[in-house]
């Protein structure tokens, strides 16, 4: 009985976890993007340069420039 209670506690608490998707800077043809866990382009790689996200937000750098996108791509701070 006790096995069976372990595992209904134990299907319960896998059944209620969160999957978190991994979103990393990937680079293709000199150029910086960002790629989920499955290694579909999130944000089509057009950046100099992109750092890692924080928060929601990310660094990215074109023509010297630095501004700042959210993980849908869109520019928040535009490139100064």
């Amino acid at each position: 009985m006790k096995a069976i209670n372990y595992i209904i506690i134990l299907l319960l608490i896998i059944s209620c976890s969160v999957d978190k998707t991994v979103v990393v800077p990937a680079k293709f043809d000199g150029k910086y993007g960002v790629i989920n866990s499955k290694g579909k382009w999130l944000i089509e790689p057009t950046f100099d340069s992109i750092n890692n996200f924080y928060n929601g937000f990310a660094d990215t750098y074109k023509n010297g420039k630095q501004g700042l996108i959210n993980t849908d791509g869109e520019l928040v701070i535009d490139y100064k």
